[in-house]
């Protein structure tokens, strides 16, 4: 099957998919990895090569789609109803998430401490890619959407981050563990992770806010026709996501959130009609992205390593966190037992 012809199936069972769940008035990710499983390793329709960069690539910035999409949905006025609840899910969440996942990992998993953490870490990201279809089907009020939806937003590229910045502090201090280099390699390790984190808010601000504020205020004086107003915007939004990760990898899901957010609160006239395209588009993405992954799952591996793997990877990709980019070049010491 051809490269097109793959991508026309993959579309369309995605889609009857979803028709099919909200027919049945059940979640959609769970008919679509069914779908994913039956087209891939099942019948073999569908064959999605596991490891593979290029796959990776796309599905990165399927996720930056989709993560703009939700952030340009975040209203400030949201902040004054429930701003107690939403600090707490995104400033004070994330490290107590990580950390009691790495707890979590080393005395229960029995993971060695390296890989607990960066676990822990990825455990941080619930994703929108999860959290957004499933606030579309539940009957929730205000304030417990908009908290939700603050948490999958916000902490998507905090856990992102998270988890690069402590893969990038265990190598340097990997590599000076011996002899008296230990105490140099620590902090070379801390000051990696500082100039990463200044860099990556930097060039989230730059690159993200300045140009969602640049788009809302060519939109606003009228000088985009308004038939090239979403393509152009969706065209800006993968330029500013590749554009953040060649900066400073891994930063382009917060580049494209702080986009979102600032272009969602400039109150555009569009604005419901760029929503409108968008959520469209997100549909269409999170179709694929949930019969992709499944489908890269192999039966004839053992059912222990399958998990192993695609936990990480494959969780990692749905929600943007780092083992396409960044991480690939990078080893981490396997579990014990």
């Amino acid at each position: 099957m051809t490269i097109a012809s793959t991508l026309v199936v993959i579309l369309a069972a995605g889609l009857a998919a979803q028709l099919l769940a909200a027919r049945l008035r059940i979640p959609a990710i769970v008919v679509l990895i069914a779908t994913g499983l039956l087209l891939g390793p099942i019948t073999g329709v569908v064959t999605v090569p596991a490891g593979s960069e290029e796959v990776s690539a796309l599905i990165g910035l399927g996720v930056a789609v989709v993560l703009f999409e939700g952030a340009m949905d975040l209203r400030f006025g949201e902040i004054e109803r429930v701003g107690k609840g939403i600090r707490r899910l995104t400033l004070v969440g994330p490290p107590v998430a990580m950390i009691l996942g790495a707890l979590a990992a080393h005395y229960v998993g029995g993971l060695e401490w390296p890989v607990a953490w960066v676990l822990g870490a990825l455990l941080v990201v619930t994703g929108p890619t999860v959290i957004i279809p499933l606030l579309r089907q539940a009957n929730l009020n205000k304030e417990s959407s908009s908290l939700l939806k603050w948490e999958g937003i916000i902490n998507d590229p905090i856990g992102v981050l998270l988890a690069m910045l402590t893969l990038l502090y265990i190598l340097i201090v990997d590599a000076g563990a011996d002899g008296d280099l230990e105490f140099i390699a620590r902090g070379l390790g801390i000051a990696a992770v500082v100039v990463t984190v200044v860099g990556a808010i930097i060039t989230a601000v730059v690159l993200g806010g300045g140009l969602g504020y640049a788009l809302g205020t060519v939109f606003r004086r009228g000088w985009v026709p308004a038939h090239l107003k979403s393509p152009l915007l969706l065209v800006s939004v993968l330029v500013v996501s590749s554009l953040a990760d060649i900066v400073v990898d891994e930063s382009g899901l917060l580049a494209v959130t702080l986009m979102g957010v600032v272009l969602g609160n400039m109150n555009l006239a569009e604005r419901e009609q760029l929503l409108d395209f968008k959520e469209g588009l997100s549909v269409v993405i999170l179709s694929a992205l949930f019969i992709i992954i499944p489908a890269q799952l192999d039966l004839d591996q053992p059912a222990g390593d399958q998990l192993a793997h695609h936990r990480v990877r494959g969780g990692a990709h749905v929600c943007g966190a780092p083992s396409h980019r960044g991480a690939r070049h990078h080893r981490l010491p396997h579990p014990q037992g």
